[in-house]
């Protein structure tokens, strides 16, 4: 799932590490993402845009 789930950090300076795997059935258009952020996370505001493409099915959302 990894390889197709794809996140971008706009304006930010920290960048995790981001793990993201998918449940099982019948849940399987739901995913967990865990993002370990090394430096600590930032005390600002930002936001995590998580995106995917797989088999012409695509979806997007900023969190």
């Amino acid at each position: 799932m990894e390889s197709f789930v794809k996140t971008k950090f706009p304006d930010s300076t920290a960048i995790p590490s981001v793990y993201c795997s998918q449940r099982e059935a019948p849940e399987l258009d739901t995913f967990d993402c865990l993002a370990i952020y090394s430096s600590g996370i930032p005390n600002q505001k930002y936001h995590i845009e998580f995106s995917y493409s797989y088999q012409g099915d695509t979806g997007f959302i900023s969190v």
